[in-house]
C-alpha cells in the first residue's frame, strides 16, 4: 500500500509495510473515510468482482476484514466494481 501526503508543490510517497490482513489488489474499488478509518469495499480483483469490505484504522495503518455476524448470502451485497459509497451523519 502507498499513503501519499500532498505537500505543496511536491508529492511526498512512503510505502507502508504489509500487515497480516490486508485486501486483495484490485480495481474500482470504493472508499471512504469516516471516524478514524477508512473503509474499501468492492472492486475488480484478478478473478472477478468481489463483495469484501475492509478497513484501516488510520491511526495504526492496519487492516481488518469486516464480516457480518449471522449473515446469509441473501444479507451480504452482490461482488461489484466501480460502486459507490460516503460517510454521512457518522453512518
Amino acid at each position: 500500500m502507498h499513503l501519499i501526503q500532498i505537500k505543496f508543490p511536491v508529492f511526498v510517497c512512503r510505502y507502508l509495510e504489509r500487515r497480516h490482513v490486508h485486501p486483495v489488489a484490485t480495481s474500482g474499488a470504493t472508499a471512504c473515510v469516516g471516524g478514524g478509518y477508512m473503509y474499501l469495499f468492492g472492486g475488480h480483483a484478478r478473478l472477478g468482482n468481489v463483495n469484501d469490505l475492509y478497513r484501516l484504522d488510520l491511526n495504526s495503518l492496519e487492516w481488518e476484514k469486516i464480516l457480518p455476524e449471522n449473515a446469509t448470502v441473501n444479507d451480504v451485497p452482490s461482488p461489484r466494481d466501480k460502486a459507490v459509497s460516503w460517510y454521512y451523519d457518522r453512518k
